[in-house]
């Protein structure tokens, strides 16, 4: 927890989590885009937030972060 916190991925991780509630909203993540969210990134939120909560904890986050581009799991 520690290492990831201070982390350059955990720095991005709480930048996107502008609540600090500890995971990334759709809302929060639209925010990153300007112009909005398009489908894309809707689909792309969605595909990574495996457990349906409309929310990207750190785990999901990395996986989302570090998958090859293209790739959704």
């Amino acid at each position: 927890e520690a290492r990831f916190k201070n982390s350059k991925l955990g720095k991005i991780f709480r930048s996107f989590d502008k609540s600090g509630d500890g995971k990334i909203t759709l809302a929060e993540f639209g925010q990153l885009f300007e112009g909005g969210l398009s489908a894309g990134h809707r689909a792309q939120f969605n595909a990574f937030d495996r457990d349906k909560n409309m929310g990207l904890d750190r785990i999901e986050f990395l996986e989302m972060r570090l998958a090859p581009p293209g790739r959704e799991r």
